[in-house]
């Protein structure tokens, strides 16, 4: 890779809203493997090759479950298009969590947790907006709009914001250096 692994943050304080799922993976055995069914879902960021690591690295800390994790991200559908669908790729695969990023409107993204929330027991992280440069919208939705709501509906939330402008101060890089396009991630992005 071109650019250094970053140095993750302190992440004891996650996953006070994922205790099922996490449980699941911790008290599986050789003897009893627990189905863990995870998936990720959202839009075109969420479609990238960073949720492969992400399987890799829970596979590897957890050999004995039984992990189970897909990817049902559809490319271009913000939160006004995924409100539609959310009901069927969701309900259907039926996880015990789901890693959620999507840009778009929060009345709509509102809908989708509704519906996670009101057709699955699935529980449920929330992805902030990785860093694109100064952006309002995604400041607004990382640190207040997207906190709300994981509060209201009592989810966890994975600030990847932050990380990101830590990460590109401590190297000196633009985020651009990050990205294929000005919004997608690169293989050092990923």
């Amino acid at each position: 890779q071109p650019y250094p692994m970053p140095v993750l943050p302190d992440t004891s304080k996650l996953g006070q809203y994922s205790s099922r799922t996490m449980n699941l993976l911790h008290y599986s055995t050789p003897e009893k493997k627990n189905d863990v069914r995870i998936l990720v879902y959202g839009q075109s960021i969420s479609e990238q090759e960073w949720w492969l690591e992400v399987k890799r690295a829970v596979g590897e800390r957890f050999p004995d479950a039984n992990l189970i994790m897909e990817n049902k991200a559809i490319g271009g559908f913000s939160t006004q298009y995924l409100f539609k669908t959310v009901e069927m790729d969701v309900s259907s695969f039926y996880p015990d969590l789901v890693l959620l990023h999507i840009y778009g409107g929060i009345k709509d993204y509102e809908t989708v947790l509704s519906t996670i929330r009101g057709r699955t027991t699935a529980e449920v992280a929330i992805m902030t907006d990785h860093y694109i440069g100064e952006n309002k919208w995604s400041d607004s939705m990382s640190y207040f709009l997207l906190p709300s709501l994981a509060d209201k509906y009592k989810c966890d939330l994975i600030n990847i914001r932050d990380p990101w402008k830590r990460y590109l101060k401590d190297k000196n890089l633009e985020p651009s250096a990050l990205l294929s396009d000005g919004i997608h991630l690169n293989d050092s992005g990923n």
